[in-house]
């Protein structure tokens, strides 16, 4: 059975691996999501311009079959 001072060394040493994952987190929450944000909106820029090429090349082909 463990004595006093072994139980309150594991309880410091479970308080510090807490301490490193709340910084862990909040540096996740603060510099990371915002990275990851703009990546997002750098891609969904990129999608709108790829489905608006998309869409003029189907009005051109219906056009065509249209006037033929």
């Amino acid at each position: 059975m463990k004595d006093v001072n072994e139980i309150n060394l594991e309880i410091e040493r479970i308080h510090a691996d807490i301490k490193l994952l709340e910084q862990s987190i909040d540096n996740l929450k603060n510099n990371h999501l915002a990275h990851m944000m703009k990546d997002i909106d750098r891609l969904n820029k990129i999608l709108w311009a790829v489905c608006f090429g998309v869409f003029t090349q189907f009005i051109i082909v219906v056009r065509d079959f249209i006037i033929t």
